[in-house]
C-alpha cells in the first residue's frame, strides 16, 4: 500500500458545525486583488464567495451529546457551511452538520436567511443536500479533483466559528487519503488549510476559482493537516441524492482489514495483496455463498485485489443483483464463491455469553473477563463476543501488539473464543492471533507473540 493510502487514524470528523473551509494557495500565479495589487487572491474570493453559504441549525439538546453551539431552552444551535450547486437553491453540505437538526436555515451571501429542507443524506461519505426556495443564485463551478496533486495552492471560505465569509489558504498537501465510513472508501484530499468548527461543509477551491473539495474532517484543532472530499465524489453523490434520495452501493456483506507484514507471514502468503476477512453479517450475500472468517480476498469478478481499500471500493460499485466471483485462500488453500451483490441493511446486531476470568501473566499481558450479563449492563456491549479484555500491562507483547482494554475478543487462533480458558488453550505455542473488536464494534486481528 502506497503512502497515499495509508487510512487516516485517528479521524477526527468535526463535530456539527465543523470544519474549516480551508485555503490552499494553488500552483497558479495570482489573479490582482481589488486594488490590483499582485499575490492577492480577491478575484478568485469574489467569484466564489456568492456560492457559499452559511448553514444554522437548530437541534434537539437531548438527541447530542458534546454538540458544538450554545443552548437556547432545550435546543442547541450551531452550524457549518455550504455550497450552492445549482441556481434554483440546490445546497451541499456535511451530513453531520445536518445530523440532529430539528430545523435548518441557510444564510446566503446577500445576509437573506430562508428555512431549507432536506432532500437527501449520506452519512457514508458525509454529504447532505438541502434546498431553498430562492431562484437565481449563483452555483460553484466544480473541478476536475483526480487532477489535484500535492502542491497545488487552494483557498476555503466558510464561517469557523460563526465568523462568515472568513477566507484561508494552504496548499493540497497530499491526496487519496484513504477513510473508511459504514463500510465505503473515501480518498480524502488534505490540506495544511487550518481547521475549525463551523467550516463543515464549505468548499476547497483552485486558482482558477473551481471547487476542488467540500471540507469535512481534521487532525486535531490547529494541527494543520484537515480533509476535504473531492469534488468527482461530491458531485456524483449529489446528483444521486437529487434523482433518487438515495445513494446506490453495491453490498456483500464481509468486512475486511489490511495484511501487514506480521499477518502476510503467519498465514505464509507471497505479498501483502489481498484483504483479510474480519467479520460476515448474517444472512448477508457473503455468509450464503459460504465466505468465512479468515478467508484472504484475492480476487473480486477477476481482477486482482491489492488491499483491502480496493476490495471494499469495486464492492460498492458493484451493480446490485450482478454475481461475482471471488477468489479466497482458506487454511493456506484457494478456493472460489460466486456471490450475488445486494442492497445495504438499514441495520445488524447480535449477543452471547459465558463465565470465567484468566489474568494477564497467563495471556502475554492480558487480563480478560468474560462477558457476563451484569458486564454486558455496565458497558453497554451488545454484540457477538463472549470475552473482552479487562486489562493490558504496559510494555507487554499484547500492549505492542495494539491490544487494549475493552476491546471484545471473537476469535484465538480462527477459532470463536466462547470463555477466557479458550485463550489459555491457543497460546500453547507462545503467540496467538486474535480477532478483536474495538470501538464501534470495528472487528480486526491482531498478532500477539511472546518475545
Amino acid at each position: 500500500m502506497s503512502t497515499n493510502d495509508r487510512p487516516i487514524s485517528p479521524l477526527i470528523a468535526c463535530p456539527l458545525a465543523v470544519i474549516a473551509v480551508m485555503a490552499p494557495l494553488a500552483a497558479r500565479a495570482q489573479a490582482d486583488g481589488a486594488r490590483g495589487e499582485t499575490g492577492s487572491y480577491a478575484q478568485i474570493v469574489k467569484h466564489v464567495a456568492p456560492s457559499v453559504v452559511a448553514v444554522l441549525v437548530e437541534s434537539d439538546v437531548s438527541r447530542i451529546e458534546g454538540f458544538f453551539g450554545r443552548s437556547y431552552g432545550g435546543v442547541v444551535r450551531g452550524g457549518g457551511s455550504g455550497l450552492v450547486i445549482r441556481g434554483d437553491g440546490i445546497i451541499v453540505t456535511n451530513y453531520h452538520v445536518l445530523e440532529h437538526a430539528v430545523r435548518i436555515e441557510i444564510e446566503l451571501h446577500d445576509r437573506r436567511t430562508i428555512r431549507a429542507r432536506v432532500i437527501g443524506v449520506d452519512p457514508a461519505t458525509d454529504l447532505a443536500v438541502v434546498q431553498i426556495d430562492v431562484s437565481g443564485l449563483q452555483p460553484a463551478r466544480f473541478a476536475d479533483s483526480s487532477r489535484a496533486v500535492p502542491g497545488d495552492r487552494v483557498l476555503a471560505i466558510g464561517a469557523p466559528f460563526g465568523l462568515r465569509h472568513t477566507v484561508t489558504a494552504g496548499v493540497i498537501s497530499a491526496v487519496g487519503r484513504v477513510h473508511v465510513q459504514r463500510g465505503v472508501v473515501t480518498r480524502y484530499l488534505q490540506t495544511d488549510a487550518g481547521i475549525s468548527p463551523g467550516n463543515s461543509g464549505g468548499p476547497l477551491v483552485n486558482m482558477a476559482g473551481e471547487v476542488v473539495g467540500i471540507n469535512t474532517a481534521n487532525l486535531g484543532e490547529g494541527s494543520a493537516v484537515g480533509f476535504s472530499i473531492p469534488a468527482n465524489l461530491v458531485r456524483d453523490v449529489s446528483n444521486q441524492l437529487l434523482r433518487s434520495r438515495s445513494v446506490a452501493r453495491g453490498y456483500i456483506g464481509i468486512h475486511v482489514q489490511p495484511l501487514d507484514a506480521r499477518l502476510v507471514r503467519y498465514f505464509k502468503l507471497r505479498d501483502d495483496g489481498g484483504a483479510l476477512v474480519n467479520r460476515v453479517d448474517k444472512d448477508s450475500p457473503a455468509a450464503q455463498a459460504g465466505i468465512a472468517v479468515g478467508d484472504i480476498v484475492l480476487t473480486f469478478g477477476g481482477e486482482p485485489i491489492s488491499d483491502a481499500a480496493e476490495l471494499l471500493e469495486r464492492v460498492a460499485r458493484s451493480r446490485i443483483d450482478a454475481d461475482v466471483t471471488l477468489r479466497v485462500q482458506r487454511n493456506g488453500a484457494p478456493t472460489t464463491a460466486v456471490i450475488g451483490v445486494g442492497r445495504p441493511p438499514r441495520s445488524s446486531a447480535a449477543p452471547a455469553n459465558a463465565s470465567g476470568r484468566v489474568n494477564q501473566d497467563a495471556l502475554l499481558g492480558m487480563n480478560v473477563r468474560a462477558l457476563t450479563p451484569v458486564l454486558r449492563h455496565e458497558t453497554g456491549y451488545n454484540g457477538p463476543a463472549a470475552v473482552v479484555v479487562a486489562g493490558v500491562a504496559p510494555g507487554s507483547p499484547a500492549d505492542r501488539a495494539g491490544v487494549r482494554p475493552g476491546f471484545a475478543i471473537l476469535q484465538a487462533d480462527l477459532r470463536a473464543v466462547t470463555a477466557p480458558r479458550d485463550l489459555l488453550a491457543a497460546l500453547a505455542d507462545g503467540s496467538v492471533l486474535l480477532l478483536v473488536e474495538g470501538e464501534k464494534q470495528e472487528a480486526a486481528y491482531v498478532l500477539v507473540q511472546a518475545e
